[in-house]
């Protein structure tokens, strides 16, 4: 056989294909050591496939060990080749970030700030959207929603034949939230709780951390076990962790519980970032929550159901079974109530099961949606960190054509120095990561100040679990390879001939245009972040101008429900009546009054109206109004000024003719042309006469397009859930202590809920524009500054790389102004570019963002002209400081080193 016959034929075999692709992990040094060995190995084999059919078991044997162990000789050289190669790479790029220590500590700024606000979202997303509660065997564990029509509600005899009737889950749980008023001897303690069935825990495969969990017996006849699972910080910060609290009662709604167990710390619930105090046995529905009907009412729907699926069931099968279900309960009990979300259903319902910790559907799009501009707004900021990356290794690359050069000479191949290059930028990237995630721990902590001042059973979360740290890693990574690359390839194809000869080559017109165009990309970017900051902040502002003389922070506002401890209407009427009056006496107070809700923000209730004669009659078919049930003096209390009629008095009580006040955009609305006072208006049952006008009433944001909005008196429609308005010159915390003060007197139970004044409830509805403001706010300054240091930068490499064309300039008279518009042009040029390239991003950009700007048009002059000024200042003066640097230029020193 010919050496070219034995070449081709191994190759013509798969088999042998694999075996000679072994020598390609092997370390190059030690190929040509190896040759003769791997040549005659492959020999062997080739004679002994050849003869494979006739080979008896040992022979076949023997070639599958040595087979096996060229693999495992090739495997045993890796270290070498890490050593021969890699290791060398990570050594010297580590040496070459050493050596330029300015050049290192300003790229790993940068990277680290673009890394870590990017890690710090990852984590805030996590937290939200993909958390798992500690609950054994999750991925089997599947909460039940309705796809596309809001939360799956069941009443709790609905929930029996869910649990009873299905063949897809092992087990099936419910639970509804409650709220829990806790009397334990001292003040009295709001709390958010869970009404649950007994095998909640059981379910969830959660372990107590002290006593224990429900008992089965506790969950079959209502009323009859009155106990309670506390959640561990409750337990640590009402009872101070005391191990003898088991067996102890506490009084939860009026009524005495024994507390059995408390829950392991970090378990929250089937929802996620929701943490609740307590959890009760539905079966105590009855006597602590007495909101609801009867518990074996079916029209009352008011429960969740999570489930554990049998290991052979997936999530189709487990949906078609509940579908099918509900359709069988609808056809059994056609004459139940079925609301979903206020709205009539149209059918059954049909089941969505989502792993447990998800948010309902609609509630994970908003979510979605606006985690999304948030990674939207730190994405700009990396990428403008990306471009300074690249653009700063373009310019150090230059400064190292001649150490390439030399490298290419010597016989180096250009992968080999585009692999050195691309080392060097990733070790930089990951070193940017590390410190990215140090910084993300600081910014997770800055985001926790947003959260709202009330005692909400949130718990957010912000580690940085595996989950985020490994999106950090692959981050760091990416950003290392893909912005090293361009920079790596354009260093390694230098003209050798030129770069060997003349020191003084310039690095040729491609790369200043590349380099350019970096920086006019940061600057393109910082001009976007900087508009969507203003419009965030020019929108925020505009949301929080209230109607002149209202003085929210001066209005201390507390809720209170004495239903909850039994208390029926006429008990409640003289309650309230009670505590308005003490009230109203307290040193300091100005004006008291009570509403159903608060006065501002998202907080306030809707209800069908129209003037009467308008033809609707339906209530269902009325359009929803804004309105509130206040009390006698609650225009006062608001600093509202009535433009005709007369506020509410004492003889507008139960009984008498229904009245109403509405605002002037009602009147103007409703009543356009003739006057609004007499008239009457109706939802649909009853008639209302108009006896007020006050001014717009529709304390929203100022901006928001105004709504007519409708005053009731509260003695009319009444409520056992009220808020307490109170205008006092005392500072916040003395109004509640005296407030706690008139309250106790009356019935020591009832606690003061959500004291807050009554500015933190628009707050709370300008939440996610506060948080976008800040954020935008914070990473539109940062684009700047690295915007600014990107132009400096590449002014002053330019500069640099000018400095002999500038000495013979000085030295055939150029004066210090011609030098300076000469470095100044050049700058300015970019600078403009950059502008207008921003500027068509913003145009286009910013109408997405059109539906979180209250009253402020995307395309605001004001924001636009105020963000090209001070990028355009900032950009000039970077611009500035190397053109003032090339006046100083001297002729002379400038020619001898050439």
């Amino acid at each position: 056989m010919t050496p070219s016959h034995r070449s081709k034929k191994p190759r013509a075999k798969p088999h042998l294909w694999l075996i000679a692709a072994l020598g390609v992990i092997v370390p190059r040094r030690l190929r040509g050591d190896w040759r003769q060995e791997w040549e005659a190995e492959l020999r062997y084999r080739e004679m002994l496939l050849a003869e494979w059919d006739r080979l008896d078991w040992r022979h076949k044997l023997e070639l599958l060990r040595r087979s096996c162990g060229a693999f495992a000789d090739a495997l045993w050289l890796q270290p070498r080749r890490l050593e021969d190669e890699m290791f060398q790479d990570l050594r010297f790029g580590a040496r070459m970030l050493l050596k330029n220590k300015s050049f290192t500590l300003v790229t790993l700024l940068s990277l680290a700030v673009g890394i870590g606000a990017n890690t710090a979202i990852f984590s805030l997303a996590n937290a939200v959207l993909f958390q798992t509660p500690p609950v054994a065997d999750a991925k089997r564990v599947m909460s039940v929603f309705s796809d596309g029509r809001g939360s799956f509600a069941v009443s709790y005899p609905d929930y029996c034949d869910y649990r009873d009737r299905n063949q897809v889950f092992s087990d099936l749980l419910c639970w509804g939230e409650a709220s829990l008023s806790l009397t334990t001897g001292g003040e009295p303690e709001q709390l958010t709780g869970m009404m649950v069935s007994g095998n909640y825990f059981e379910v969830l495969g959660a372990q107590p951390a002290l006593g224990r969990y429900f008992l089965p017996a506790e969950d079959r006849t209502p009323g009859t076990h009155p106990v309670v699972v506390i959640s561990y910080g409750l337990w640590q910060r009402r009872f101070g962790g005391a191990s003898n609290l088991i067996g102890q009662e506490v009084y939860l709604n009026g009524h005495a519980l024994t507390v059995i167990g408390v829950a392991p710390q970090g378990f929250t619930s089937t929802l996620p970032i929701f943490a609740p105090d307590a959890w009760v046995p539905v079966m105590m529905q009855a006597q602590v929550l007495p909101i609801f009907e009867a518990q074996d009412a079916r029209n009352t729907r008011w429960l969740q159901m999570t489930g554990r699926l049998k290991p052979d069931i997936n999530n189709v099968q487990a949906e078609a079974e509940l579908t099918n279900l509900a359709r069988q309960l609808a056809a059994e009990y056609p004459n139940r109530e079925r609301l979903v979300e206020n709205q009539a259903e149209a059918g059954p319902q049909k089941a969505l099961l989502l792993p447990i910790g998800s948010l309902p559907p609609r509630t994970a799009r908003v979510v979605a949606a606006f985690m999304g501009l948030l990674v939207a707004l730190v994405g700009l900021v990396l990428l403008i960190a990306c471009a300074n990356l690249s653009g700063l290794l373009l310019a150090r690359a230059t400064v190292r054509r001649k150490e390439i050069a030399v490298r290419f000479a010597l016989g180096a191949r250009r992968l080999r120095i585009v692999r050195q290059l691309l080392t060097e930028s990733v070790l930089l990237s990951l070193l940017g990561g590390g410190a990215g995630v140090v910084l993300a721990h600081w910014i997770n902590r800055a985001l926790l100040t947003f959260k709202p001042a009330l005692q909400l059973p949130l718990e957010l979360n912000l580690q940085l679990d595996a989950r985020v740290l490994v999106a950090a890693l692959i981050l760091s990574l990416l950003t290392g390879l893909l912005f090293g690359l361009l920079p790596a390839l354009q260093a390694s194809n230098p003209d050798l001939v030129v770069t060997l000869k003349d020191e003084t080559y310039r690095g040729g017109v491609r790369g200043s245009r590349l380099r350019n165009l970096f920086v006019v990309g940061q600057v393109s970017l910082s001009f976007l972040l900087l508009v969507c900051a203003g419009l965030f902040w020019r929108a925020l502002s505009t949301g929080q101008q209230y109607h002149p003389g209202l003085e929210p922070e001066r209005v201390q506002t507390a809720t209170l429900d004495p239903h909850f401890l039994g208390y029926d209407e006429p008990r409640s009427r003289e309650f309230y009546h009670q505590l308005v009056e003490r009230v109203r006496t307290l040193p300091g107070v100005e004006a008291a009054s009570l509403a159903w809700s608060a006065s501002v923000g998202n907080s306030r209730s809707a209800m069908g109206l129209a003037p009467v004669g308008e033809g609707q009659v339906d209530s269902n078919q009325l359009p929803a109004v804004g309105f509130n049930a206040v009390t006698p003096g609650h225009l006062a209390v608001l600093k509202l000024r009535l433009l005709g009629g007369r506020d509410f008095s004492e003889t507008d009580r139960q009984g008498a003719q229904r009245v109403a006040i509405i605002d002037e955009t009602a009147a103007r609305e409703w009543f356009a042309g003739r006057e609004a006072l007499g008239e009457r208006l109706t939802d649909g049952k009853e008639q209302y006469s108009i006896i007020g006008i006050v001014e717009r009433a529709n304390l929203q944001a100022k901006a928001v397009a105004a709504q007519p909005f409708v005053y009731l008196p509260l003695a009319q429609t009444f409520n056992t859930r009220l808020v307490l308005h109170v205008r006092t010159q005392a500072p916040a915390a003395e109004a509640y202590a005296a407030m706690r003060g008139v309250v106790a007197p009356l019935d020591e139970r009832i606690p003061l809920q959500f004291t807050m004044p009554l500015g933190e409830y628009l707050r709370l509805e300008l939440l996610p524009q506060r948080i976008v403001a800040s954020l935008a706010g914070v990473c539109g300054l940062v684009g700047l500054a690295l915007a600014a240091i990107g132009i400096f930068g590449m002014m002053s490499y330019s500069v640099t790389q000018r400095t002999h064309e500038i000495g013979i300039r000085r030295a055939l008279g150029a004066q210090n102004s011609d030098v300076l518009r000469l470095v100044m042009r050049e700058g300015i040029v970019i600078v403009a570019a950059s502008l207008s390239l921003g500027l068509l991003g913003s145009l286009a950009v910013t109408r997405l963002l059109a539906g979180l700007l209250y009253g402020i048009s995307p395309t605001d002059p004001l924001t636009l002209i105020g963000v090209s000024l001070l990028l355009a200042c900032a950009a000039l003066l970077a611009c500035y400081l190397p053109a003032r640097k090339a006046t100083k230029v001297d002729p002379l020193v400038a020619l001898r080193h050439e």
